[in-house]
């Protein structure tokens, strides 16, 4: 049994002298000797059978495998060949095969510029909606966005020029093109109350001043002076007599909002000069028309609340100072806008120049009573030419 493992030393001889498969058939005849050995005598041939695995290992390792003409480690690069483990450089004129790379024709080498020709046609740029990359998809559905909802019933006017037909814009006197109405109430945020979108919820009335489907069913009354129906405008003059009064009757109670946009005559005196905005208007037989005022005083650029009862004029608050550049023109447009609601009624000014201001009292539980009733205009010493009038509820 202990000569059967010799052997092996003839093949780790062979691996180490890289003499290839030749060196293996030596090791595996050594085997072959190996078992027969084993067979004949197991008790008998352990030491001769060591020595014969040591000298062969030896002897292999000696030779190199002499006579192996193609075994060369590592192998031979271009231009030599391997002699008995040897790489010897090839002269010109040996008969010796070098190995070399095959030609290629010309005509298959491809040529680079044609080589485009097979590429797919140029489309054009990728359009943005398609690419995701930061966002772009995004901003284009927004740009469209603004653009604002087509309307399927027009009315051919838009009173604020903001590109969106009278007909369904949710807020035609302020300038919103992308009709933005976060509240979904039908009332677009830019007519909403600021500070409060539940406030407001929709608009009762608009009158543009335009005869057509969207003037009011509700008629305008008036009491003095003169009310003119223009070109896109109703103008109010009150030169003389001193004042002219105009209402839409159409009752409202709190909360509610009404609104006006007006332009002032290009003359004017130096005579106190109101343009006014009314709300809670009401008739009464024994003291004229009763009703709260929101009024811009021309000389003075101001702006007040007052309140008219009983033939008498109460002014609850005024600026005092300017609320619009003093230099800016009469002709430039300007709004009044009311809110009253069950605490507190405001007025608010703003124009096209830049100017704004916000005046306001609270109201006690007697006084709440008076401010149901009509919205209205009001004019004294001076001619307006209002542009647009709304009731918000």
């Amino acid at each position: 049994m202990i000569m059967r493992g010799w052997w092996w030393l003839l093949v780790l001889a062979a691996a180490l002298s890289g003499c290839g498969d030749r060196c293996i058939a030596i090791a595996s005849a050594a085997r072959y000797d190996s078992a027969r050995e084993d067979r004949e005598d197991r008790g008998t041939m352990v030491t001769s059978g060591r020595l014969l695995g040591v000298l062969g290992a030896s002897l292999v390792a000696w030779t190199g495998c002499e006579g192996s003409s193609g075994d060369c480690r590592p192998p031979c690069g271009l231009g030599f060949v391997c002699d008995r483990g040897t790489c010897v450089a090839v002269e010109p004129d040996a008969d010796v095969a070098v190995e070399t790379l095959p030609d290629v024709p010309e005509e298959e080498v491809a040529p680079d510029v044609e080589a485009e020709a097979d590429l797919p046609e140029d489309t054009g740029p990728v359009p943005e909606a398609d690419v995701e990359e930061d966002g772009a998809g995004d901003a284009e559905a927004e740009v469209e966005a603004d653009v604002g909802p087509s309307c399927p019933t027009p009315v051919d006017h838009d009173e604020d020029g903001d590109g969106v037909d009278d007909g369904c814009d949710n807020c035609p006197t302020y300038v919103n093109p992308d009709q933005r109405d976060d509240d979904a109430d039908g009332l677009g945020n830019a007519c909403e109350r600021v500070d409060d979108s539940d406030y407001l919820h929709g608009i009762t009335a608009f009158d543009s001043f335009v005869p057509g489907p969207l003037t009011p069913s509700a008629p305008w009354s008036s009491s003095h002076g003169t009310w003119t129906p223009a070109d896109d405008a109703l103008i109010g003059d009150a030169t003389p007599p001193p004042v002219a009064i105009g209402w839409l009757e159409l009752s409202a109670s709190p909360p509610y909002s009404v609104e006006a946009r007006f332009r002032l005559s290009p003359v004017a005196s130096d005579d106190r000069r109101v343009v006014s905005l009314l709300l809670g208007v009401r008739p009464r037989p024994d003291v004229g028309v009763y009703f709260w005022s929101c009024f811009f005083d021309w000389p003075t650029r101001t702006l007040g609340l007052a309140q008219y009862d009983e033939r008498w004029f109460t002014t609850y608050s005024q600026t005092t100072e300017p609320v619009e550049d003093p230099s800016a023109p009469r002709e430039s447009v300007r709004r009044l806008r009311l809110y009253a609601n069950e605490t507190r009624v405001e007025c608010t000014f703003d124009s096209d120049t830049g100017g704004s201001r916000t005046v306001g009292i609270s109201v006690d539980e007697a006084n709440l009573p008076t401010l149901t009733g009509w919205g209205g205009l009001r004019v004294y010493n001076d001619t307006a030419e209002f542009l647009s009038f709304v009731l918000y509820r």
